[in-house]
């Protein structure tokens, strides 16, 4: 039986990424994915700036489109735009995670598809890992195996990252379609400790629905339902592939490097910001960190225990992006009207979505701001396809 110098379970961003880096560098990978190529997922399928920056190629092939304009509405009330140059890009993540466990492929793993983990074993040598497929040997195991990861809990039983929770479903596009591929629109109003989303792909509009920790997501779909339903250009629209799924936004953090041959990446370390909830960067780096790593493991230069150090600044901005998604979201017009419309501070919000901005740096430049925002100029209103409202209903 071949021993692999490292096996990675999950062919999302992190999975992907951890192999191909790995696989470049000449060490033996196998990459283990439970379902076959391509494969839907639960996600918004928004890319940021900073998101790229972490990968070492072009992803051209598995585009949509570029982010160049924001919508930001409050309870669908009022619609203002933002233009971003090189915001991110829009993708699909069937195609996106297909894409990449190809490249991974390409520069040497051996990619497995179909493929589920039922249990592992390790040892001061190696790990084996017992599959649908049958037994493998590496000297490293990586799980990269998303929110609900097996390997994670093959580890920790029951216990489980902090989770916020995020809703979509796909709606038909129209040929007349209002919302081009180059926008995305958030209504920071849309529920109590979240907001909606609507983002444009080639074939369909992602639409759903975000919630922090703590937040009631009872009758979450019914919600979803309200907020498609508000919206005139939204309705009547076929539905198609509506999921719920958790967004870890907090580690455990001794179970991401525990000290064996065992490591965890991506939503499977919980790594996801609490604002925006978004994960892909972070699975991102992790995906990178956790390869530099290995190799550095396999070279006998430094403990895999060195992955955890790495991590270090994602957990630092991992606890800013939660206090100030509790201070925005616990009194939610407030934060619209003073930082996400207000000219002065809007750029610190909305740089936030691209990466272009820590936590942190935005906290303190929002508080140096603060008493500016209620002299300074606002975002100007855009004319959009209203809302539902009581005159529209009865019109």
């Amino acid at each position: 039986m071949p021993v692999f110098d490292a096996i990675v379970t999950g062919c999302g961003p992190a999975g992907n990424l951890c192999a191909e880096r790995l696989a470049s560098a000449g060490a033996r990978v196998l990459l283990l994915e439970r379902h076959l190529l391509p494969r839907n997922k639960p996600c918004g399928g928004g890319l940021s700036r900073n998101a790229l920056k972490q990968i070492p190629f072009s992803i051209d092939e598995a585009v949509d489109a570029p982010v160049q304009r924001v919508l930001l509405t409050f309870s669908g009330k009022k619609t203002y735009h933002k233009p971003l140059e090189d915001a991110g890009v829009m993708v699909r993540r069937e195609r996106l995670d297909a894409f990449m466990a190809q490249r991974a492929a390409d520069a040497g793993a051996l990619v497995r598809a179909g493929c589920r983990l039922d249990s592992f074993t390790e040892n001061p040598r190696y790990v084996t890992v017992e599959t649908s497929q049958g037994r493998f040997v590496g000297r490293v195991l990586v799980g990269a195996d998303g929110a609900h990861s097996r390997v994670r809990r093959l580890m920790a039983g029951t216990r489980r990252p902090l989770s916020a929770v995020g809703i979509r479903v796909q709606l038909e596009r129209t040929a007349e379609d209002v919302y081009k591929g180059t926008e995305c629109l958030l209504d920071l109003g849309a529920g109590p400790g979240g907001y909606g989303w609507i983002f444009p792909k080639v074939d369909h509009l992602n639409v759903g629905l975000y919630r922090l920790p703590g937040t009631s997501v009872r009758g979450f779909r019914q919600e979803l339902e309200s907020f498609i339903e508000s919206r005139t250009e939204l309705r009547g629209r076929k539905r198609i592939g509506l999921a719920a799924h958790p967004i870890p936004v907090e580690p455990i953090q001794p179970l991401i490097s525990p000290g064996g041959r065992v490591l965890l990446a991506g939503d499977a370390a919980g790594l996801a910001e609490a604002f925006y909830g978004e994960g892909m960067a972070h699975a991102l780096m992790s995906g990178r960190m956790a390869a530099e790593s290995i190799l550095e493991f396999l070279a006998g230069t430094a403990p895999l225990a060195s992955y955890r150090n790495r991590l270090r600044p994602i957990f630092r901005e991992m606890r800013d992006s939660r206090r100030l998604a509790s201070l925005f979201f616990g009194t939610p017009h407030f934060g619209f009207q003073r930082f996400a419309r207000n000219r002065l501070t809007s750029d610190l919000f909305l740089r936030l979505l691209t990466g272009g901005l820590s936590y942190r740096s935005c906290m303190i430049s929002a508080a140096l701001l603060l008493p500016w925002t209620w002299v300074g100029p606002r975002l100007g209103e855009v004319e959009f396809v209203p809302v539902r409202t009581r005159e529209t209903d009865g019109a």
